[in-house]
């Protein structure tokens, strides 16, 4: 575990310039805001997250894991399963968690982050990271924006002015501003019903 810095930075900067490089080689819709700004804006948001957790809470989920293991804690230290179903399990239950989290951004004001689209149906929707499984399991699940991928809006109605983009903003926002209509408890009409209209 000494180089598990190094491993997720690797991970996370290889993932990065792949999905920039396919959103600059293959755009899926018009550009709205500035390309650069937005960039600028949510990788200063990562940092200094990263920053926050590393200085707060150093390693922790790694020392956290490794006495997990070396103590036999935990339901997979119990059931003594095969290396592979113990990895599945594993990954599925993280996932899981991840997917949680996620809903929790939505359900904590002070967690929130400007993202998904203004039909608020389709905001507090397709929450999972990995697997659609949570989604459809937790009724969570769209299939598609009700505008289509190229018409969808992203973001929320409140904070779509250019001077709501900037790192400060984004940083102070939990902290300053209401989360409007799109709070979890909140579904909104059904997108399918607006377009009939």
């Amino acid at each position: 575990m000494d180089n598990e810095a190094a491993i997720r930075l690797g991970f996370f900067f290889g993932i990065l310039v792949l999905v920039a490089l396919g959103e600059l080689l293959s755009p899926r819709r018009a550009l709205t805001t500035s390309k650069a700004g937005r960039w600028m804006s949510n990788l200063g948001v990562v940092a200094v997250d990263t920053f926050t957790v590393r200085l707060l809470f150093p390693i922790i989920a790694v020392q956290v894991a490794g006495a997990a293991q070396e103590k036999g804690w935990g339901l997979l230290n119990v059931l003594n399963l095969p290396d592979g179903l113990s990895f599945l399990l594993a990954i599925l239950a993280l996932d899981l968690i991840v997917y949680l989290q996620h809903v929790m951004f939505h359900a904590v004001p002070l967690l929130w982050r400007v993202h998904h689209s203004v039909t608020i149906r389709e905001t507090n929707s397709n929450f999972g990271f990995n697997f659609p499984w949570w989604d459809r399991l937790f009724g969570t699940y769209r299939a598609q924006p009700v505008a289509g991928h190229e018409g969808m809006t992203i973001g929320l109605a409140q904070f779509r002015d250019s001077a709501r983009r900037h790192l400060l903003w984004m940083l102070s926002m939990p902290f300053t501003e209401k989360a409007g209509n799109y709070s979890l408890n909140r579904h909104g009409a059904d997108p399918e019903s607006i377009l009939k209209k």
